[in-house]
């Protein structure tokens, strides 16, 4: 009976146990996520602003340098493939997220109802968006 008790006990402990650490992996990955998403749009800015600064030297005497311009297609490959890569990395970390982490999570500190006001990156959308793929409008 005595060691039925103390194994109860120490399931218990276990489970306190993965789910600290299951919360703590999850604001990592928040934490990624969010990271991503500003290096994405750093992305997104360069490639405007390269765009526009060869536009602007195309267009600054009175006939087009073609040749200029062609650039614009050989600087679109490598922002695509920054911007992609870091997509699939998000989508990566979120799939993680669901998969994974979901399980070990406890529903009264991450994934519940909330009691409180909750910050945007922790609110039921942004989890509905990890976890489930439901993202969009």
């Amino acid at each position: 009976m005595k060691e039925n008790i103390t194994q109860k006990v120490g399931q218990k402990e276990s489970k306190s146990n993965e789910a600290s650490l299951a919360v703590v992996f999850y604001n990592a990955a928040r934490a990624e996520i969010v990271q991503r998403l500003a290096l994405r749009e750093q992305v997104l800015l360069a490639s405007l602003v390269t765009y526009g600064a060869i536009a602007t030297f195309a267009f600054r005497g009175q006939a087009i340098d073609f040749p200029l311009l062609s650039l614009i297609a050989l600087f679109t490959f490598p922002f695509v493939v920054a911007h992609a890569r870091h997509t699939w990395i998000i989508l990566s970390i979120a799939k993680y997220i669901r998969v994974e982490l979901d399980p070990y999570l406890p529903r009264t500190a991450v994934t519940a109802a909330p009691r409180y006001m909750r910050h945007w990156d922790e609110s039921e959308v942004m989890l509905d968006c990890i976890l489930h793929a439901k993202c969009g409008v």
